[in-house]
């Protein structure tokens, strides 16, 4: 019989399956040294990816030098072909983990974004609705104070976002900024209707009171255009007044300066009138009797 020992023993295939071996386990010793790493890197998501990047290239930099070190300390040569074949899976493994984590990144981001934008328009919306009702009779000075919230509101944001890619920070940008015109035109036609009705208020109040001066006029004497031709050759300056006033309010949107005070001196004279005429009947029967 032929004994074992006496066959050829190819050295190279020896070695090679030696150094195979010894490669495998030199790179799960790489990947078991950075799991830790990893995990870390996973658990300070969200990050920049300036930020995240490097930390990254620095988990397979460390996989590296690991991988090496064992290779050489088991005196795998630099040149052999299993520690190049078994660095190219390492760095395969490496490279799946890297994008793991910058997908659960990107989604973390995202996530953190959505949360932010519906913060920050629910803040301008409310600061915003204020506004308009402060400023109801005065819709330059809404427009003012709609846009110096809304460039407060947009730095805030910015600085809240700013963990987001250029690309994904810029349309959560111009989303935020385009809700915020949106807002403001819609905040605008709400209080122009509102100031229509409240004209439209005040109109139907002064044809009442037309129509109450009519009927007393005609109690009068049953022709009311001589009473109010009269009182319109008195007070012939009044309509111009009024023209003038409703040409302001128009142009305005408010009443003239002083008008307040004008109505208060016209009706302490309408008083001391209609005092007046009351107490001169009383004068003349006083000399008769």
């Amino acid at each position: 019989m032929e004994n074992i020992n006496d066959k050829p023993v190819d050295l190279h295939s020896a070695l090679h399956s030696i150094f195979n071996g010894v490669c495998r386990r030199a790179a799960m010793s790489a990947r078991e040294t950075v799991t830790v790493d990893i995990a870390e890197i996973k658990d300070r998501l969200p990050l920049h990816l300036d930020e995240l990047q490097p930390l990254l290239n620095a988990v397979q930099a460390k996989a590296h030098i690991a991988y090496n070190a064992k290779a050489n300390d088991s005196g795998v040569p630099a040149d052999d072909e299993c520690r190049e074949e078994h660095l190219g899976e390492l760095n395969e493994v490496l490279e799946y983990q890297s994008q793991f984590v910058l997908k659960e990144n990107e989604k973390v981001i995202l996530e953190t974004i959505q949360e932010k934008v519906s913060e920050f328009e629910d803040r301008l919306r409310t600061s915003v609705d204020a506004f308009v009702e402060k400023c109801v009779d005065n819709l330059t000075e809404y427009y003012d104070m709609h846009d110096e919230e809304e460039k407060k509101l947009c730095e805030e944001f910015g600085m809240a976002i700013k963990i987001a890619p250029t690309e994904m920070f810029d349309k959560a940008m111009d989303k935020f900024i385009a809700m915020s015109k949106d807002l403001r035109k819609r905040n605008i036609e709400k209080a122009r209707l509102r100031q229509l009705a409240e004209a439209e208020k005040k109109q139907k109040m002064m044809l009442a009171g037309a129509g109450m001066l009519i009927i007393v006029a005609i109690g009068i004497d049953g022709d009311p255009f001589d009473e109010l031709w009269a009182c319109l050759r008195i007070l012939w300056f009044l309509p111009i007044i009024a023209v003038g006033v409703g040409i302001y309010v128009a142009m305005y949107q408010q009443m003239p300066p002083y008008a307040g005070e004008a109505v208060s001196v016209a009706m302490q004279y309408g008083n001391m009138a209609k005092e007046a005429i009351q107490a001169k009947p009383k004068k003349e029967k006083t000399k008769e009797e």
